[in-house]
């Protein structure tokens, strides 16, 4: 099995771990921010809701007064959003993504990936992703980062006039000065 790579928050300071899969990600306690950002739905890798619930309280508390956040976590409905087709392929001329959509449970997404690299050589080279994500009703997000002082809205987007993909759901948030 491959080492856990690890994302790191607010710095390089030891900390605490939540593993998922293949990553790891390191909570960081000691540092304040003005500002924390994660985009990709990256607490939605963690491996359960309970892991997503204790890094926004992280990131609540890591605000310093006045600070922003701005997050996107997938929804419930971002299961219900993607097309009925399980299986998706798209072709080029370098390269080839199968990917297989699943939901083995309410609060689970999966997407299993083969995806093709043309070699110099003109042979392929393959290599094999799985993306497991939690799924949360993210309505209840507001009123989780108002325990820890951070007043926040759920959105469909940024802002910008950019939306998010149908599912995912912007967080935005100041903590109280």
């Amino acid at each position: 099995m491959p080492r856990p790579r690890c994302s790191t928050w607010r710095g390089r300071t030891p900390g605490t771990h939540e593993r998922s899969g293949n990553w790891c990600f390191r909570t960081i306690r000691s540092r304040e921010a003005d500002a924390i950002v994660s985009v990709g739905h990256v607490l939605s890798y963690l491996s359960q809701a309970a892991a997503i619930d204790r890094a926004l309280v992280a990131i609540a508390e890591a605000l310093r007064p006045g600070g922003l956040t701005a997050l996107d976590l997938c929804d419930f409905s971002y299961a219900e959003a993607q097309p009925d087709l399980p299986i998706r392929a798209r072709v080029a001329d370098e390269w080839a993504i199968i990917t297989e959509r699943s939901t083995p449970n309410p609060d689970t997404f999966v997407r299993q990936m083969a995806v093709f690299l043309r070699n110099e050589d003109a042979s392929w080279r393959r290599d094999d992703e799985r993306h497991e994500n939690v799924l949360i009703d993210t309505s209840l997000v507001p009123a989780l980062l108002a325990e820890h002082g951070v007043r926040a809205t759920v959105e469909t987007s940024f802002g910008g006039g950019v939306q998010l993909q149908a599912g995912l759901h912007a967080i935005v948030g100041t903590k109280d000065a």
